[in-house]
């Protein structure tokens, strides 16, 4: 289940246009078509949250990272909601083209980057870490990288 959430999760991005279908074109009421744009969006980010959570206990009971740091994952998780919620209601407090709005977008976009960006190093580190460790073990007999 794990697995197959994960590989949703990253597929999920792609299939934006595709949901974005559910929302008809032309109606004579535009309060219709907010409304169901609003309802498809909130129905995706659903479907993308809940696929996170699953991810994420998964990789954490997987207990293939070390102890505290299987848990990356819902920090960066927990961090992308407040970083986006934050940066949503300073955007959407405040007139267009002030410091405060230009703050909330800048948080609201480049939050969830850094999380991501974080896992990335995390991972090459933790590999890095891994790979020295195979190394060093055993008789000595291992050729030293050059």
């Amino acid at each position: 289940m794990g697995t197959a959430a994960m590989i949703l999760l990253a597929v999920a991005p792609l299939t934006r246009a595709f949901w974005a279908g559910f929302v008809p074109g032309e109606v004579t009421n535009p309060n219709t078509v907010e409304d169901i744009s609003a309802l498809v969006s909130m129905l995706y980010y659903g479907v993308v949250f809940a696929l996170a959570v699953v991810s994420v206990v998964q990789i954490a009971r997987a207990r293939v990272v070390p102890a505290p740091l299987r848990w990356a994952p819902a920090w960066v998780l927990v961090w992308t909601i407040l970083t986006v919620s934050i940066g949503l209601q300073l955007f959407g407090s405040a007139p267009l083209g002030t410091a405060v709005a230009v703050l909330g977008s800048a948080l609201a976009l480049y939050g969830p980057a850094a999380g991501i960006a974080f896992l990335g190093i995390l991972g090459i580190v933790l590999g890095n870490r891994r790979a020295r460790a195979r190394m060093t073990i055993g008789s000595g007999t291992h050729a030293r990288p050059r």
